[in-house]
């Protein structure tokens, strides 16, 4: 009975699939004319936010069911017999392809090159400003005052983000510029908000089991590297068993390549290791990549198989990662192994997306000025 059930579900699932793809199909067109043919218009691009979000919704759904059906396969409940092994194959196919068509939307979402990440600022009302004050509240208010196209200025997206703020992505270089230039010259804007533009942040490394405190720590480094201003703070540290310290500690790109030569820290009587501290955002609800666990709505999934997470038993299954699994359907290949857990530092996509973060925001090259340039 539950085989026959499954093959239904099956088969019903199938239909389902080749009409969302359809309609995914006819919409992106859709989302790819309507890009091209606009000119810098908040009402376009309103449009295709909405198509935008209506198909990556239905590509979910179709997503979800289909991993659904090859649990059911993969735990037994449909028989494991060949035709049921050709079942998990094209199962596996379809989702390939529904995840690329996914990918395909996002990319096609628009027809241009995307803005370099460190492209955009961050507005924020002055404070004290009334408890009411919401970011759309922000966002109207720039609306109301700015016109854009009068100067020229080419805006990607806007999105809220805590403090009632906005932040703003622009396309290129002179867009940002002419951004803050048309904001600082504004009587009214420039009284009731503050503009922000991002920095690149310094390199970090991570030293581990210290014992002792921060001064002398900080005090070593500096005998380490010699010279004086240097950028050093320490951002973050965690007690460890032994009742010592793991310090992470933010450097300058001249004393992080000095630091990350010598491979060790001396304090006193004592070489302390260290390596370099990579910032990655990694959720362990998902195991997607971009978001901490308090913000994620996602379902739960084991860290260790990747299915949906198991009711407080321990997990017997083969070690999977989802990640490098989805890399592969992409890539239509199996390229990345996957018989590791998810947030492994050896895991590939982890290896990729810690890469792609440093690339584009910590400042190796020590750009920024250093304290006593600052003060002057």
């Amino acid at each position: 009975m539950v085989r026959d059930l499954g093959w239904v579900a099956i088969m019903i699932s199938v239909v389902v699939l080749g009409v969302v793809v359809l309609v995914g199909l006819l919409f992106r067109f859709l989302v790819m004319d309507v890009v091209r043919s606009r000119e810098d218009s908040g009402r376009d691009e309103r449009k295709v936010d909405v198509k935008r979000v209506v198909v990556t919704t239905a590509l979910q759904l179709s997503t979800s069911i289909l991993t659904s059906l090859m649990d059911l396969v993969a735990k037994g409940v449909l028989h494991r017999d060949p035709r049921d092994m050709a079942v998990r194959h094209e199962l596996d196919r379809m989702l390939g392809i529904l995840v690329e068509q996914k990918r395909a939307l996002e990319r096609s979402a628009a027809a241009r090159p995307p803005a370099a990440d460190h492209l955009v600022v961050f507005v924020y009302p002055i404070r004290p400003s009334p408890p009411s004050t919401c970011s759309a509240d922000t966002l109207s208010d720039l609306r109301t005052h700015i016109d854009i196209r009068a100067h020229g200025i080419r805006v990607v997206h806007t999105r809220s983000i805590r403090n009632s703020g906005v932040v703003v992505q622009l396309y290129a270089r002179q867009d940002l510029d002419q951004f803050v230039n048309v904001f600082k010259a504004h009587p009214v804007v420039s009284q009731r908000y503050e503009v922000k533009i991002p920095f690149k942040l310094d390199p970090r490394v991570i030293v581990f089991e210290v014992d002792a405190d921060e001064t002398t720590l900080l005090k070593a480094i500096e005998d380490l590297v010699g010279g004086e201003d240097r950028r050093m703070q320490i951002v973050k540290k965690k007690r460890t068993a032994r009742g010592h310290y793991h310090y992470v500690v933010s450097l300058d790109g001249d004393t992080f390549r000095r630091v990350m030569a010598e491979g060790h820290l001396p304090i006193d009587w004592a070489l302390y290791n260290l390596t370099e501290y990579d910032m990655v955002k990694q959720c362990f609800r998902c195991g997607r990549f971009g978001h901490y666990l308090p913000l994620c709505r996602r379902e739960r999934r084991c860290q260790r198989c990747g299915h949906p997470a198991h009711d407080g038993s321990p997990c017997d299954w083969p070690a999977h990662c989802i990640n490098c699994h989805e890399k592969n359907l992409r890539d239509g290949s199996q390229s990345l192994p996957t018989n590791h857990v998810f947030g492994q530092r050896t895991c590939p996509v982890w290896q990729a997306e810690a890469q792609r973060f440093r690339e584009c925001n910590i400042d190796y090259e020590n750009t920024r000025k250093r304290p006593a340039e600052e003060e002057a």
